[in-house]
């Protein structure tokens, strides 16, 4: 298999992790009741921005030339990892479900594409 199947391979898997949280989270809040607090909210738009965000870039062939130019997809995955690190504590810090649940669905997804970038990258 060549390094770009293995490329887009790995960006299928993250979203299908991302996706796959998101179901479960919105399975959570249907189950226990909509009841949103702040940080909830802010996670959620994020997630969503940057999950769109990857494929759109990820897709597009204008952009996904551009993309390899200046790694904008990757520069927001470094971004937001710390942030989805600091809103895990503040979702529910005393239900270990609860925190292993956002965790898989904030960062399931661009923390294998930072990892995925790390490998191909020290591989060369």
């Amino acid at each position: 298999m060549t390094k770009h199947y293995k490329i887009i391979g790995l960006r299928i898997l993250s979203w299908v992790i991302t996706i796959t949280g998101l179901i479960i989270f919105i399975g959570n809040v249907h189950e226990y009741g909509l009841h949103f607090t702040y940080n909830q909210v802010l996670a959620i738009i994020i997630v969503i921005l940057l999950l769109v965000t990857t494929m759109y870039f990820s897709v597009t062939p204008k952009l996904l030339k551009w993309n390899e130019k200046y790694e904008l997809v990757w520069w927001l995955c470094y971004l937001c990892a710390p942030i989805y690190l600091f809103l895990t504590n503040l979702y529910n810090s005393t239900d270990l479900g609860y925190t292993i649940k956002f965790w898989l669905f904030f960062g399931g997804g661009a923390a294998l594409i930072i990892i995925s970038k790390y490998i191909l990258k020290n591989k060369k």
